[in-house]
């Protein structure tokens, strides 16, 4: 598969009372998100521009934070990037300063924290912003799987990879 990785940032804010299960995706010029974050009472906020703090093209994820992790990462083994001593600075303030342009004042949120994360995605999306769902099958013996998609409904094209396997 050719992917290509991002090392992504998604914020997490306590909004006020006029944010409170409210959410806002802006789709016009830099987009950005504000939506509630599950049920832990807090919003997540992305940008399409500041989310993704570097990208590699390397066949293994590849990174600058690696050299300065200690050993706790590297392109063959991936740390969790919330726990590592080298993780990118938040780009909250850069974000922050996004949503001000467009959402009015009233609706305002404060920084809790950051979840870091390796996003893998096909060079073939970046043509399209496609999703597909890519289902390998590398070995019987030991059975060895790659799935790769960007949607819950991959769930249902395993079912035909696995019951193969019966």
């Amino acid at each position: 598969m050719k992917i290509k990785y991002e090392l992504c940032e998604i914020i997490l804010c306590r909004a006020n009372e006029n944010l409170n299960n409210i959410g806002f995706t802006i789709m016009d010029g830099p987009f950005f998100s504000v939506m509630p974050f599950g049920k832990t009472g807090l919003h997540s906020l992305t940008s399409v521009t500041f989310t993704p703090h570097s990208t590699s093209y390397e066949e293994f994820p590849t990174f600058k934070c690696q050299q300065n992790s200690g050993g706790y990462c590297s392109s063959l083994k991936l740390g969790n990037c919330n726990l590592c001593v080298a993780k990118p600075q938040t780009a909250y303030p850069y974000m922050k300063n996004l949503s001000r342009k467009y959402l009015l004042d009233e609706y305002d949120f404060g920084y809790i924290k950051s979840l870091y994360s390796m996003k893998p995605i096909l060079l073939s999306s970046e043509i399209d912003d496609s999703r597909p769902t890519v289902v390998i099958k590398w070995s019987e013996k030991p059975t060895f799987i790659s799935v790769l998609s960007g949607k819950i409904n991959t769930i249902y094209d395993l079912d035909e990879v696995l019951i193969d396997e019966k």
